[in-house]
């Protein structure tokens, strides 16, 4: 019975919310956070509302020593924007260099060839390396691209992808091998099969990116987590070997910062990529948390692509929504699920 009312009551949440939650305000900037209901139960306060926002809860300073009542307030983290610090190398000078696209596919062969199809409007083949999350490797034979690995890792191959912490740790391991006997590569492009460019001179806009943030990654949709009750977060801190393992490996002075970056697609220089996919991971982390938060306390410089990150969501996007994008100036649109939906026709796979 609780099942059912779950499934009732949850889709008509928003609409409760927005009808009669209380409006929450930033302590720190004063803007709208957004509208919640806050409950009391069992001792605790539940608030139901506020599910995507990244807010930190806390009792406010007061002017007068109130003894009967005390005022909790609401505020977010400032963006992030952390220098460089200690070990991490500088990254390549100018706006010049060769991207390696790492993709991770895991459809039938036939499905895989369309999507290298389309991105081949876009960059040259001879630089696309495929990591193959599939579970068969007959299929992954029947890819027709000289450059492909086949990742044994069973933590890509996840379904609840949070609760089973989804790691991008084995691609990152075999790339970097790959790498090896790969030279002329200065920087990764890591993507997800779902995320496609729809901008001509992607090369270009990407490590102009970077230079003129001084980065040596780019994400979308990159947040501060730690403190706040981000629900990602919450579950990862129910496991006493989450924070630890994070402390362990920083090189700055704030050891308990948790970044959180949507993962379909991330702009690496090639030294923080190789330093991130040599860490020993051996506490699970998410991969939304692991890849941001691994390479910031390596030292590295992480950076927000905030200019694209109206074109990268979790919502599938239909072939108008993907124009609209590509005509506001997209890269690249996430997800989308159906190669049909692109604006380019593909080419015919035999």
């Amino acid at each position: 019975m609780s099942v059912i009312l779950k499934g009732l009551i949850k889709p008509i949440l928003p609409l409760l919310v927005r009808q009669f939650g209380s409006p929450i305000r930033d302590a720190r900037t004063g803007d709208l956070i957004g509208r919640a209901i806050l409950v009391p139960w069992k001792g605790t306060i539940r608030v139901v509302g506020l599910s995507h926002a990244f807010v930190m809860p806390r009792f406010a300073p007061a002017g007068q020593t109130f003894y009967w009542h005390q005022t909790i307030e609401f505020s977010t983290h400032p963006p992030v924007d952390y220098p460089r610090f200690d070990q991490a190398s500088d990254p390549p000078g100018g706006r010049k260099g060769r991207i390696l696209w790492l993709i991770i596919a895991h459809q039938d062969a036939s499905t895989v060839e369309a999507i290298m199809a389309y991105w081949e409007n876009y960059i040259p083949s001879e630089d696309v390396l495929i990591a193959y999350g599939g579970a068969s490797r007959e299929e992954f034979a029947r890819i027709r691209h000289s450059q492909k690995l086949f990742i044994e890792d069973p933590r890509l191959r996840t379904r609840a992808h949070v609760l089973e912490k989804q790691s991008y740790t084995g691609v990152l391991r075999a790339a970097h091998q790959w790498l090896k006997t790969h030279d002329p590569y200065t920087h990764v492009y890591l993507a997800e099969s779902d995320l496609f460019p729809v901008s001509a001179d992607i090369s270009r806009h990407l490590l102009t990116r970077l230079d003129e943030t001084d980065a040596d990654v780019l994400f979308y949709h990159l947040n501060r987590a730690d403190l706040t009750n981000w629900c990602h977060l919450l579950y990862h801190q129910s496991f006493p070997g989450f924070v630890p393992f994070l402390s362990s490996l920083s090189h700055r002075p704030e050891k308990e910062v948790v970044l959180n970056a949507i993962g379909c697609g991330s702009f690496w220089t090639r030294a923080a990529f190789e330093a991130v996919a040599e860490v020993d991971e051996y506490e699970p982390v998410y991969l939304e948390f692991f890849l941001p938060s691994v390479a910031h306390h390596l030292g590295f410089r992480v950076v927000e692509s905030s200019d694209q990150n109206q074109f990268i969501s979790v919502i599938p996007k239909k072939a108008s929504a993907v124009r609209k994008c590509k005509a506001s100036g997209a890269l690249f649109v996430h997800p989308v699920k159906n190669l049909s939906e692109l604006p380019e026709p593909l080419p015919s796979v035999p």
